[in-house]
């Protein structure tokens, strides 16, 4: 009933005029045909206001329910676009049924085939603007990465330029004008400009890839199969900046990061193992060993802010070498950088146990014999 009632006696008193004016002229031919067209026309201006409506108070009641505001978006874009092409498809019908137009009817036709191709593109491009602006909000703001705000402007107008050239080619289509020889050069066009732009085309793409695939974002240390590493600072249409500890930046075109083996020490999360190795003398009590090498490490974990909590050190021998038998100490720091000062709190807490305890850790020894030379 809500729905009806915004149908108001407004929209209906122009159909009540144009019925007292048929029974006024009646024995006129041609005004019947105004008549029948004018009465298109308001029903294609009453159907568009009801889709409307129905998209307005129906769908959108619908959409509010799911937990995706995409749908939401989808409607709110869409609703009036096809309100308008429903009103526009009874101004056609409308004129259409006029006989002393019947000379123009090709070109009403053309004009609103062009008119109904506008519309569509105009549905079209809302419907790639709102998944653009809903990945933007709902995905893109997640990230927190540059790359969203400087590659979607530029994906907008790459998209609008496609469509609007697609556009161009189906009217000259339409209207038989020959498109061979401007699609050949276009296409020649286009070869030259990918062949000129391909090294920046080459950056562009991998740019797109690594938005769309993440392996890395913004703030992750990285290291490379080059042995270059650092954090992330920037991600650009052509390059991307690496900062080194020592507070220097690599630029790194696009494609080669895109192509490069990358560890990534802040995924699938920021704290990480760090490895200490060690080795005692072969005369030390290995369980007393053990437990001192665990008291250092929970020390150094406790009384270090990069270290992590939640960890319960590990104290792992491994090895029989040729002056102790070594071991590795494995504990967990907050990110990447925490782990150098992280082992050298543990080497530090390491060594005064070991002295205080008399434990000890063996230079390297090498026994040679000598054989009984025989005269």
């Amino acid at each position: 009933m809500a729905l009806l009632s915004e149908i108001s006696f407004i929209h209906a008193l122009p159909v009540l005029v144009v019925v007292t004016m048929r029974f006024y002229f009646v024995d006129n031919v041609l005004y019947d045909e105004i008549f029948f067209a004018i009465i298109l026309i308001l029903a294609g201006l009453l159907l568009g206001k009801i889709v409307y409506l129905i998209f307005h108070r129906i769908f959108a009641r619908i959409a509010a329910k799911t937990k995706t505001q995409l749908d939401d978006m989808i409607i709110n874009a869409v609703k009036t676009p096809i309100s308008v092409l429903v009103m526009l498809l009874g101004l056609l019908f409308g004129l259409l049924n006029i006989s002393v137009l019947d000379s123009y009817d090709s070109w009403i036709r053309g004009i609103f085939w062009v008119v109904f191709a506008l519309a569509s593109l105009w549905v079209l491009r809302r419907l790639i603007n709102v998944v653009l602006d809903w990945y933007a909000d709902e995905i893109g703001h997640r990230t927190k990465s540059e790359v969203d705000g400087r590659i979607f402007p530029m994906l907008r107008k790459v998209i609008n330029i496609v469509l609007y050239v697609i556009l161009f080619i189906m009217i000259l289509d339409h209207f038989n004008i020959e498109i061979s020889p401007l699609i050949a050069s276009l296409g020649v066009a286009s070869l030259a400009v990918a062949l000129a732009l391909q090294d920046t085309l080459s950056n562009f793409f991998s740019g797109m890839y690594i938005l769309a695939d993440r392996p890395v974002q913004i703030g992750d240390y990285i290291k490379m199969d080059g042995g270059e590493e650092g954090y992330v600072e920037h991600i650009g249409w052509r390059s991307t900046r690496i900062r080194k500890l020592g507070n220097n930046y690599i630029i790194l075109p696009n494609s080669k990061l895109a192509n490069a083996v990358i560890t990534n020490y802040n995924m699938p999360t920021r704290p990480l193992s760090v490895l200490t190795y060690c080795g005692v003398s072969y005369a030390s009590d290995l369980e007393k060993v053990e437990r001192i090498s665990h008291d250092a490490a929970v020390k150094t974990r406790d009384s270090f802010e990069g270290a992590y909590k939640d960890f319960d050190p590990l104290i792992r021998f491994y090895e029989f070498g040729d002056s102790n038998i070594n071991f590795k100490i494995i504990i967990r720091a907050k990110s990447y950088v925490d782990r150098f000062r992280l082992q050298h709190e543990l080497i530090k807490n390491l060594k005064a146990a070991f002295d205080k305890e008399g434990i000890e850790i063996s230079w390297p020894v090498r026994k040679v014999f000598y054989g009984n030379e025989k005269g």
